[in-house]
């Protein structure tokens, strides 16, 4: 970290404009927390280049972090214009329509990041809980089957699988399937 911004600082010394060094600050600010330090300087790219799709990527994923869903959701919605950050930015839209427990809003960002990567798990999460929300359990059970399909040990979609058929006896099945060494850790 601290080499890295060594090296950021002094090519913005010479040139305070350069955007891939503040692409570079603006990472090791969100990296380190320093969310609204991330901010100020991935807002300097934007000014250069509204249209920059990392940048815009970026400054979504320090708006979320400090909470403005609303920001957050627009710089994502800009860096899904490029092929590059499309299923990613419309997996972050959906989970933040999932947040605002706007199901139907989260399936259409969710099957937006599908339809760009068929093996996005946070999507397929995403489409698995909010079609168990809105009482939609063959869709969410054809979610969860995929995600399986995927990765076989995915604790999620098991617990998941477990709130759609809750019973003791799924419940032993599923904590059977949890042979890590902190268990506890897997449930937390």
């Amino acid at each position: 970290y601290g080499m890295a911004r060594e090296i950021f600082e002094r090519v913005l010394a010479e040139n305070p404009n350069n955007p891939g060094a503040l692409k570079g600050m603006a990472d090791l600010y969100f990296r380190s927390g320093e969310y609204n330090d991330g901010l100020n300087v991935i807002s300097k790219v934007l000014q250069l280049n509204t249209y920059d799709a990392e940048a815009n990527f970026m400054a979504g994923n320090l708006y979320r972090a400090v909470g403005d869903n609303i920001n957050a959701k627009e710089s994502f919605g800009w860096a899904a214009r490029s092929v590059g950050y499309r299923s990613a930015a419309y997996t972050q839209m959906s989970e933040i329509a999932l947040l605002k427990k706007e199901y139907n809003m989260a399936q259409i960002y969710a099957t937006k990041a599908i339809s760009y990567n068929d093996a996005n798990i946070s999507a397929l999460q995403v489409l698995a809980l909010s079609a168990r929300k809105i009482g939609a359990r063959k869709q969410a059970d054809r979610h969860l089957s995929r995600l399986l399909e995927i990765d076989p040990l995915h604790h999620f979609a098991n617990l998941e699988k477990w709130f759609l058929r809750s019973s003791a006896n799924n419940w032993n099945s599923f904590e059977d399937l949890i042979n890590n060494e902190f268990p506890q850790q897997t449930f937390l």
